[in-house]
Order: structure tokens, then C-alpha cells, then sequence
């Protein structure tokens, strides 16, 4: 298993004040993973997937309580020296990147991006879902992610977090949607909005979530159609 202290290399902690604090407060539970080149992107991407799992099978009951576990997991799926192999993780790389990413090549693109997970609490199980609360408590975290990071795009790998935006914290706002596009993978593509919190605001993008039945080719390549400038920095990332 990776340490904390090898994890430090991969990524910057400009933003682990704000996260501490933010933590102590109980509006985060684990701090976002912020890549080492984040600050220097000239395309800043935060990347938001839904939930962590308890895995008891694999004793990850305590780990998912430490608020580095975000970034651990990071390590451990995109860091050749320590990768677990995973299906979600396998296809989001290869969906940000637009091809199949070798082990070697991932790292490349992780320490450009920042990253975190949308439910700030721990699924008992896989077959869990998220509550309406636990939505309600995500848009709180991501009007203060988003306020932090101040990243330019939000890639929302998954659906489900914008089918519950009923309680919208103050000072976070979503730009009014257009009609859905064309389906991929049985799912309608969601038009590109905006997302403003406060004096931030960004372009956010979403796709089906990456786990079974997922092209990844097929998704990027819609990507590269409504976000063309960001594709092409992710791809560039990977190279």
C-alpha cells in the first residue's frame, strides 16, 4: 500500500489549509486530490466522480476514514509503482485521455488535474445509493471545492449529482440547460452549462458514469465536440 508521504510527490498542498479547514468543519470529509501542475495548467479541469466504497473484503473500513483517502486511491489506480487494477478507473483514464493510457503514461496526466468525489460520505456497499441529503451536502462541498480550486471546466463522470440540484446551496448557481443531445451507450448526451459560485465560475460537462457498458472512445469524442480546448489539453496531459 502506498504511504501518505509518497502521495506528497504527485501533487501540490497550496489548497490543504482551506481543505483542513474545511474538513474540520464537516463540509469535506476527504481532501481532493490536486495534481503537482494544477496551478500551472493554462486549462484548469476538476474532475468529480460520485462515491467512495466501504470494501470490507479488503479492510478498507479504516482507511476510507482518513481524509487522505481520496488522494491514496488516486495513487494506488493511476500510479504505475503502486496501481490496483479497476474497471471505473480504467475507463475514466482512457476517457480523459481519449485512448487506453499504459501504466507509465497516467501519472502524466493526474499531476495536471484536480479531482475529488462528489458524496462526502462513504457508501456502506457498492449497491448503495446516495441519499437525498447526501446530494444536498455534496453541492455545499462542491460550491467550496469549486471556490478553491477556481477551475476554468468540471467534468462530472456521472449523472446523478445534476438530477438533484432542489437545494442548491446560496451563492451557487447552474446556468439554465438545453435540450439533451444524442444518446451513447443508451444514455442522452447533457448539454454543456455554466456553474457559478460566487465570483467563480466554470463550464461543467457530464457523461455517464465509467463503471460497466462505457465507450470510452465514444465519450471523449463528444467531449472533444462541446469542450474542444480541454479534450485536447487532456490528451496533450497524457502524452
Amino acid at each position: 500500500m502506498i504511504t501518505l508521504k509518497e502521495i506528497e510527490q504527485y501533487q501540490t498542498q497550496s489548497f490543504d489549509p482551506t481543505f483542513e479547514a474545511l474538513c474540520q468543519a464537516g463540509k469535506l470529509a476527504w481532501y481532493p486530490w490536486v495534481g503537482k501542475n494544477y496551478l500551472s495548467a493554462s486549462n484548469k479541469i476538476l474532475v468529480i466522480l460520485e462515491s467512495h466504497y466501504i470494501d470490507k473484503a479488503k479492510s478498507n473500513v479504516e482507511d476510507v476514514q482518513n481524509p487522505l483517502y481520496t488522494r491514496r486511491l488516486v495513487a494506488e489506480r493511476c500510479y504505475p509503482q503502486h496501481c490496483w487494477n479497476s474497471p471505473t478507473w480504467n475507463n475514466l483514464n482512457a476517457f480523459l485521455a481519449g485512448r487506453k493510457l499504459a501504466a507509465e503514461t497516467a501519472p502524466k496526466l493526474w499531476e495536471n488535474i484536480a479531482f475529488y468525489n462528489f458524496v462526502q460520505r462513504p457508501m456502506p456497499s457498492p449497491s448503495d445509493r446516495p441519499t437525498e441529503q447526501d446530494f444536498a451536502q455534496g453541492w455545499q462541498a462542491f460550491k467550496d471545492v469549486l471556490n478553491t480550486l477556481k477551475p476554468g471546466i468540471c467534468i462530472f463522470a456521472g449523472m446523478s449529482a445534476l438530477s438533484h440540484t432542489e437545494q442548491f446551496p446560496p451563492a451557487l448557481t447552474l446556468g439554465k440547460a438545453t435540450p439533451w443531445g444524442e444518446k451513447i451507450n443508451n444514455t442522452f448526451t447533457r448539454p454543456v452549462f455554466s456553474i457559478r459560485a460566487g465570483n467563480v465560475s466554470a463550464s461543467g460537462a457530464a457523461i455517464q458514469h465509467p463503471g460497466s457498458f462505457f465507450t470510452c472512445k465514444a465519450w471523449h469524442n463528444w467531449l472533444k465536440a462541446v469542450l474542444p480546448a480541454a479534450a485536447q489539453h487532456l490528451e496533450d496531459w497524457a502524452k
